[in-house]
């Protein structure tokens, strides 16, 4: 088991903070170490991830709502239609009302999110985590379950992905809305571009191949200014676990 520590939202640092992400898509798996290195200046802020060299790459993290990524030859920008994937030099933001990130550690017992959709036709479903076949009660009004199994005693970062949006969420059991002010093993949703929020935010999506150079890319429009993200080639891999889940909306009971 690996001991490390989570950060699930964005924050101001000026030392070091390590973190990665393992994100999946289809059948292909990635793995990927992220070491915030920021850099406080007056001007930007540097986040250094670290790659393994040789190896397609695929990482999502938050980001504030406002960011915009500076035109960069080097890198395309993914849409809905066409969505990053590795090798491919890509960034992408996620369709707002269309993904989830869920971030913590559930202790004991079952959390569980119901999401009703924006499109009145299609079913209201829940996404239901455990640790193992704990017992959870019958969630009102919910046609389909999805069930995650969770590692105890594990901080884990989840991107939730939907194809269809999503109009409410209803949490049940140990979870909670995502706030500034929760420790961050506390199991908690975050909605990107969530007005509760103090400081809204949104989900990046980031895709390439690692060699032997350095990569970089900057984000503008964020609160504090430029932030300079820097892709390093590096063997030092020390690593906690970031997940993507890609959910097509069932259409209905048969």
């Amino acid at each position: 088991a690996l001991n490390c520590k989570l950060s699930t939202h964005y924050r101001h640092k000026e030392a070091a903070d390590n973190l990665q992400f393992k994100a999946n898509q289809g059948s292909m798996q990635f793995v990927i170490c992220l070491i915030y290195a920021a850099l406080a200046t007056a001007e930007s802020e540097i986040i250094r991830v670290n790659l393994k060299p040789a190896t397609d790459f695929a990482f999502s993290t938050v980001v504030p709502a406002s960011s915009e990524v500076l035109e960069n030859p080097t890198w395309s920008i993914g849409t809905s239609a066409y969505s990053c994937a590795a090798p491919k030099s890509c960034i992408q933001f996620y369709q707002p009302k269309h993904s989830l990130q869920i971030s913590g550690n559930l202790e004991n017992g079952y959390a569980a999110i119901t999401l009703i959709p924006e499109n009145p036709t299609l079913p209201t479903i829940a996404v239901v985590m455990m640790q193992g076949d704990e017992w959870f009660p019958e969630l009102p009004g919910v046609q389909f379950i999805r069930k995650i199994v969770l590692t105890p005693h594990f901080l884990e970062t989840r991107i939730l992905r939907f194809n269809t949006g999503i109009k409410e969420i209803i949490l049940h059991g140990k979870i909670k809305h995502f706030s500034d002010h929760e420790p961050e093993s506390v199991l908690q949703v975050l909605r990107p571009y969530d007005e509760s929020n103090e400081h809204q935010r949104k989900l990046m999506r980031v895709t390439g191949r690692m060699e032997t150079t350095p990569q970089t890319f900057t984000l503008t429009g964020g609160p504090r200014g430029a932030v300079e993200y820097v892709l390093m080639p590096s063997e030092e891999l020390n690593m906690p676990i970031n997940i993507v889940h890609i959910f097509d909306w069932p259409e209905g009971c048969n």
